[in-house]
């Protein structure tokens, strides 16, 4: 979810590449920060993609994501969500090289910024309006994930934006709305869309680098 969609451009040239491993070895938390951030989104992590969505569950994200439509743009739902991310770790901007720079205060006023929010929520918008076709989903969330390599994304950046993009969900979606069951069922849908996505990322990370780092060798 990092980028919007499967044809997304790459770094254009070696030296932007460098650049943006070098920007993402400073995004690393510290090991407090990690187990932090793991206790509070363990159940964000892949280990619950082995069963898929129940009928319920899928009615349920299909009838509250109908309500975040309806109730405000999905630029602005994005941008909550990116808000909320970067409060919680800031150093997570320098993972996004277009608007890495903008001072945070300045962040909403930027088009780059603004356009990938709404990129992003339309990234969830495809994956919902396919979930009755889970084989054809998950094609396309591997081809989103190859999409994201060379930019040093690990399962820590996918806890983090996991809970930040549940939170702007829920604020969307309503209190009322936002039930413990209808929050279960958009935690398993992240954890599977996500789990996806790292099965694309890792098979490009591997033939990029002979590895699954996501990194450049030093």
């Amino acid at each position: 979810l990092y980028k919007s969609g499967v044809r997304s451009a790459r770094p254009k040239t070696v030296k932007e590449c460098k650049m943006t491993s070098r920007a993402v070895a400073t995004v690393a938390l510290s090991t407090e920060e990690q187990r932090t951030a793991t206790e509070r989104n363990g159940h964000l992590t892949s280990e619950r993609t082995d069963e898929l969505l129940s009928v319920q569950q899928i009615r349920d994200i299909v009838r509250t994501w109908a309500i975040v439509e309806g109730s405000r743009e999905l630029e602005d739902v994005g941008i909550n969500m990116f808000e909320r991310l970067f409060q919680i770790a800031p150093l997570a901007v320098m993972l996004f090289p277009k608007f890495a720079n903008v001072p945070v205060e300045k962040l909403k006023y930027d088009e780059n910024y603004r356009s990938h929010a709404t990129s992003v929520m339309q990234a969830v918008q495809l994956a919902v309006s396919s979930i009755d076709d889970l084989d054809g989903l998950f094609s396309t969330l591997r081809d989103l994930g190859t999409v994201h390599t060379g930019l040093g994304i690990q399962d820590i950046h996918f806890l983090l934006v996991g809970q930040s993009l549940l939170a702007a969900l829920g604020a969307a979606i309503g209190v009322e709305d936002f039930t413990p069951e209808v929050q279960e069922a958009w935690t398993k849908f992240y954890a599977i869309v996500t789990e996806k996505m790292k099965e694309g990322l890792n098979e490009a990370n591997s033939l990029r680098y002979g590895n699954s780092s996501g990194l450049e060798d030093s």
